[in-house]
Parts: C-alpha cells; structure tokens; sequence
C-alpha cells in the first residue's frame, strides 16, 4: 500500500461512510505478528476485529460470520479451496479484442505501433540501469508497464511493474536481472503474435 497503511485506510473508510450515510463495511486487520497495543489501534482507526498470521481457515470464518451474521456450516468450510495464482497471460488477445471492439483487422496495426515504441523504451531503461539512476528506471518502466497492459502482454506488463516498485523504492539491484527477464519475454511476444502481425496488409 505504497499510498497509505492499513490504519489510514481503514480511517479515510469509515470517513467516506459516515459523510455518505451509507452501511458500514466490516474490516478486520491482519498481520504477521502482533505488537503491544496493536489491537487497540486498529479497532482506534475504525476497523472491526484483528487476526494475526499464520491464521487458520476456521479461524477466518468463525470471524466472517461474527461480523457478516452468516450462516456458516460445516459444508460450508468443506468448500474453502485455496486456489492456486494464475500466472499472468503471455497474451491477453480477447481481452484486447474486446477493447478493439472485436475489429480484428486493427490488431495488426496497434501491434506493430506498441512494437515500435518499446524497443525505445527498452533502451531507455537499460541506459538507465547502466548509470544507476533510479527514477530514471522507474520512469522507462512505468511506459513499458502501461503500453504493455493495453496490448495485452501482461507478462511484460507485469515484470515492468516489479521494476517500476523497486525503483520507486529506491533500490535497482535487481533490476539488471528483471530487464533481462523483459527482453526474453518480449521476445516470447513476439513470436505470439507473429500470426496477427503477418495479417497486416492482407485485410
């Protein structure tokens, strides 16, 4: 929450709902390890309950329905799956088509434009890296990340982002092994829309 902590959160919450009148949202802090008094200043900003880490899934549940009033069984627990992190799509095409308004006949065009601008960018941030110059880094990242996200290479878009945090935080160090990562998937992007690129001109 590079913005604002948890506390600050949960205040700037329970602001919104009482100048909008509207239904308080239940909101239980959870955190690694639990401190003297921390209890007391997260129920002091608003929130409603506190667990601490590791947390079992009983635990959770007994608290949802604390503080949701449901009903929740036995078969209910049964239910709780954790459910594995998808990896990112090495090319979101639908999701792109969708906002191209499924004209497939302009795929090839935004293609070829987000290709063309980066590779500039590209070099941008390994000059920046070379020179150690942080906000630099993080600035040739952040266009990578956005150009990334609106054609669809979430991978791309996605080790951009470490890049841009990192930097943001002030630290670059891993930062020559991340920009390898993006050429290799660049790389990997392009030759998964090789078939779509080809199409330009023959529409």
């Amino acid at each position: 929450m590079p913005e604002m902590d948890g506390l600050q959160a949960a205040a700037a919450i329970r602001r919104y709902e009482q100048e909008q009148q509207c239904g308080r949202t239940p909101i239980i802090a959870m955190t690694a390890y639990a401190g003297a008094g921390d209890r007391e200043k997260c129920l002091a900003a608003g929130m409603d309950d506190y667990l601490t880490k590791p947390v079992k899934p009983a635990q959770v549940l007994e608290m949802l329905q604390r503080h949701t009033g449901a009903s929740i069984t036995v078969t209910d627990q049964a239910a709780v799956v954790i459910q594995p992190i998808e990896a990112p799509a090495l090319f979101a095409r639908e999701e792109l088509l969708e906002r191209l308004g499924g004209a497939e006949a302009l795929l090839p065009r935004f293609l070829g434009l987000f290709f063309k601008g980066v590779y500039p960018h590209l070099e941008g941030l390994e000059a920046a890296i070379s020179s150690g110059e942080a906000d630099k880094v993080r600035l040739a990242a952040h266009a990578i990340k956005g150009s990334s996200a609106n054609i669809g290479a979430m991978q791309l878009r996605e080790t951009a982002a470490e890049i841009e945090a990192a930097a943001k935080a002030g630290d670059i160090s891993a930062a020559p092994e991340r920009y390898q990562t993006l050429r290799q998937q660049l790389e990997a992007f392009k030759a998964a829309t090789e078939g779509d690129r080809a199409k330009q001109g023959r529409e």
